[in-house]
């Protein structure tokens, strides 16, 4: 929770604790006069000749682990996993990677890939709805990794960036169509995953429409991270 949840029920964070970032994607409708609607009555207003406004954003937020609030009793529900099996064109993919960075399951919480040891973290398949959501997910990382200096050397991996910067939303795009290009070539991308990619993919490109080249530039630099995923 945050800080000011956690205020608010009489709780303390733990000093020395630190935050995780999360992230909330979203998007709604307005209609003409600027009130908000939903997509049923978006559509019928559209279908009338209506216009309607669909916007889209993306927040985040600092939050504390549970065992780091004080003075208060949470009672946590149980965590139920899914047994999924395991794709194996996908895990083909994953282990022929050449020269690959070291994967590693130490954090359950998250999905990232530290550039400054060259180490990717996973969560473990059972955690994830359906097992093409993990994989899209690890090739999303695998993406990011390819950026390494031994590896491609992209600039929005080996030169730190602020979030929402630039070149970090530019990585962010070069990842996520990556993910994307790989669960191609791999077979699993369904109707939901390329849902959920076009809703990433538009969240980072609201903040990037001055340059009406970028996507172009990033499906480049995504092809080229694929090419070097697959060693061709």
């Amino acid at each position: 929770m945050s800080f000011k949840q956690a205020k608010a029920i009489g709780g303390k964070i733990k000093k020395g604790a630190k935050a995780e970032r999360v992230y909330f994607y979203s998007s709604y409708h307005k209609d003409e006069s600027g009130k908000r609607i939903n997509e049923e009555q978006a559509k019928a207003l559209n279908g009338m000749g209506e216009e309607t406004q669909h916007i889209r954003f993306l927040k985040f937020y600092y939050v504390f682990n549970i065992a780091n609030v004080e003075c208060i009793k949470i009672d946590l529900p149980q965590v139920t996993l899914n047994q999924h099996e395991q794709i194996q064109a996908c895990e083909q993919i994953i282990s022929n990677y050449p020269s690959p960075p070291k994967y590693i399951f130490e954090d359950a919480d998250r999905a990232y890939y530290a550039p400054s040891n060259d180490k990717l973290n996973m969560p473990k398949l059972e955690q994830f709805n359906t097992p093409e959501a993990y994989y899209i997910t690890y090739f999303h990382e695998l993406t990011h990794s390819t950026g390494h200096a031994s590896r491609l050397n992209r600039e929005g991996i080996v030169k730190p960036a602020q979030f929402k910067s630039e070149r970090y939303s530019r990585e962010e795009l070069v990842a996520e169509m990556g993910a994307a290009f790989l669960a191609g070539h791999a077979g699993i991308c369904g109707n939901t995953e390329i849902e959920n990619s076009a809703a990433y993919l538009q969240g980072w490109l609201k903040l990037l429409r001055d340059d009406k080249r970028l996507i172009f530039k990033a499906a480049a630099d995504a092809q080229k991270a694929v090419n070097y995923i697959l060693g061709q």
